[in-house]
């Protein structure tokens, strides 16, 4: 019954629990798209923990870390990616109107930079 007297109303105490919390949908491997991209944050934000990534990766590919191994490194590495891209104070926007770090609205018009592969 002690549980049931907490103070204030359940939408209270789901917003409360909400604010602390971040939903991610990260995929991980070598044909992944970069972290930042995915997390929609400033690739500076998460420069070291992308190279971390990439590192397990090669690990995983290469048979050097189990596959439990490789599980443990990857939810560490979820771990600092949240933490990060909680303290960012300047995430980007998904949409055409994306403000770039220096402030200035993207251009929609600009055609986007052509896919980069071996010629």
């Amino acid at each position: 019954m002690n549980r049931l007297k907490v103070l204030g109303n359940a939408g209270e105490r789901a917003h409360q629990a909400m604010a602390k919390t971040i939903n991610l949908d990260l995929r991980f491997g070598m044909l992944s798209p970069p972290l930042a991209e995915q997390a929609g944050c400033c690739p500076e934000v998460l420069e070291h923990e992308q190279q971390d990534a990439d590192c397990i990766a090669r690990l995983a590919v290469h048979g050097v870390a189990t596959d439990g191994e490789v599980r443990k490194m990857r939810q560490r590495l979820v771990k600092r990616i949240a933490k990060a891209v909680l303290a960012d104070t300047h995430p980007q926007s998904l949409g055409a109107k994306a403000k770039k770090p220096d402030g200035s609205a993207a251009d929609p018009n600009r055609a986007a930079p052509a896919p980069r592969g071996r010629g």
